[in-house]
């Protein structure tokens, strides 16, 4: 998933800044490679890793904790961070459930 914040040209106290304005562009951008493994038959549980491509280009490999929710479905949050200003940070949320189970409606 690549996950893109974009801030567009602006004007601060309603003048242009020369020296101190921004550019619209991207204040955060990259990629975000996730592995979600369902829990089997035997009653385990959501197995969740991560990594911002920036960080890792290989597979994976930061553990997340899952918020178990009702109805077979999880809760996982990933943070991302630009601390440079203009900056932005947060949580990317996903509610993920298993899919295409032999059986399901």
């Amino acid at each position: 998933m690549t996950l893109g914040i974009r801030v567009p040209d602006y004007e601060i106290e309603r003048r242009l800044w020369l020296d101190e304005h921004y550019e619209g562009g991207y204040i955060y951008r990259d990629a975000l490679v996730i592995e979600l493994v369902p829990p089997g038959d035997g009653g385990s549980e959501w197995t969740v890793e991560y990594d911002w491509q920036k960080d890792s280009l290989t597979k994976a490999r930061t553990r997340v904790n899952v918020h178990e929710l009702r109805k077979e479905k999880a809760e996982v949050a990933i943070p991302f961070e630009r601390a440079t200003r203009p900056g932005a940070s947060g949580r990317v949320r996903f509610v993920v459930g298993p899919w295409n189970r032999p059986g399901a409606p």
